[in-house]
């Protein structure tokens, strides 16, 4: 009676999480299909992708693996360095300038106005947030702006447009290499070298180096583990 009694109540609480895993399963595939529309349409808006840097040997650009992320890639971090990629931090705005006391809605009007001036149609900023360490973050509205404002030359003469101090503070652009061998030592400047010269690469593209999981929580027998690479060019990362 008492392994009757046990296995009935085994067989009930399999029962209810095998209905509790079928309603997470389908809440999933739910979104999962959200997210393949959203990433169909984004690569069908031409606007989007008008001077991006193409790819070579047929792999995708940086911009195009964040609008459609490989498989094991989680979404939610997907779009969230999809957006960073068009952000741009304005630097050196004084008190001084017009430009200090100004509230978000006025800096966002003022610098699509330096934008069509410049010649960009159309809306061109997606949004503009003053920061506490009087830093500007500039959000644009596509790829489109973003590669427009990525250029030096253009770059430089939106600054100048703002004020003589006013600068863009450099961005970095995260790549991940899985199963990298741990005979790699990023404490060791030879070896960020070589990755360079290897990748041919300009020196200093390559920020910064770190492994994914801390050192002390890896396993004695492990020999490989996944590593994370901070470009400061978004071409060297495509």
């Amino acid at each position: 009676m008492l392994t009757t009694d046990v296995r009935e109540r085994i067989d009930q609480k399999l029962e209810e999480s095998t209905k509790e895993i079928d309603k997470y399963t389908n809440n999933l595939g739910r979104v999962i299909t959200k997210l393949e529309s959203t990433a169909k349409h984004a690569t069908n808006r031409p606007n989007d992708t008008i001077g991006a840097t193409p790819a070579h040997n047929g792999t995708k650009t940086y911009a195009q693996t964040l609008v459609s992320p490989t498989p094991h890639t989680n979404p939610t971090l997907a779009a969230r360095k999809g957006i960073r990629a068009r952000q741009f931090m304005l630097k050196g705005v004084t008190g001084e300038s017009k430009f200090g006391d100004m509230n978000n809605t006025q800096l966002k009007s003022e610098f699509e106005k330096i934008l069509r001036e410049a010649g960009i149609k159309g809306k061109a900023i997606q949004m503009v947030t003053k920061q506490r360490l009087r830093g500007i973050l500039i959000e644009t509205e596509n790829d489109r702006i973003a590669a427009w404002l990525r250029r030096e030359s253009n770059a430089k003469e939106f600054c100048e447009n703002v004020g003589t101090e006013a600068k863009f503070k450099t961005r970095t652009h995260e790549l991940i290499a899985y199963n990298v061998l741990l005979t790699l030592d990023l404490t060791n400047p030879n070896h960020i070298t070589e990755i360079h010269e290897v990748n041919q690469l300009e020196m200093g593209t390559i920020k910064s180096a770190r492994w994914v999981k801390p050192i002390a929580r890896r396993s004695p027998t492990q020999r490989s583990a996944h590593l994370i690479l901070s470009f400061t060019d978004v071409n060297a990362a495509n």
